[in-house]
């Protein structure tokens, strides 16, 4: 998990443009349970993600990528948490960076296209 992170940041200083970084923490995150149907989302997601007409046009239409920044700071959270082997704060870590993502996307979005389903993502509370 840290080379992914290393990927990660060498993208990030080259100009942002590579998610392999990004991708494989995901995946070896999902490796790391030995959870195979969790493996097999993780990798659907993605190959979604890249195939989708949606993800490419919302790409199109950003033109600063800070948001990176602040993903790859959760990221690192994350990793942190697992090292240390706390389960509570890596569950808290990426919680809160799966609403950190959504907060962007939601941002991203362009909310006047007739399609826009976004009410369909309202955020919801980390259960204690």
């Amino acid at each position: 998990m840290r080379e992914a992170l290393k990927m990660e940041r060498s993208d990030l200083a080259s100009g942002g443009g590579n998610y392999q970084g990004d991708r494989l923490f995901h995946r070896l995150i999902a490796e790391a349970t030995q959870n195979s149907v969790l493996i097999d989302v993780i990798e659907d997601l993605w190959c979604r993600r890249e195939c989708s007409p949606m993800w490419a046009k919302l790409h199109s239409r950003i033109f600063e990528t800070t948001y990176r920044q602040a993903w790859f700071a959760d990221h690192q959270a994350i990793l942190s948490a697992l090292q240390a082997r706390d389960a509570a704060g890596a569950r808290h870590a990426m919680w809160t960076h799966l609403d950190n993502v959504r907060n962007t996307l939601m941002a991203l979005s362009d909310v006047d296209d007739p399609g826009f389903d976004g009410y369909l993502f309202e955020p919801v509370a980390l259960k204690a």
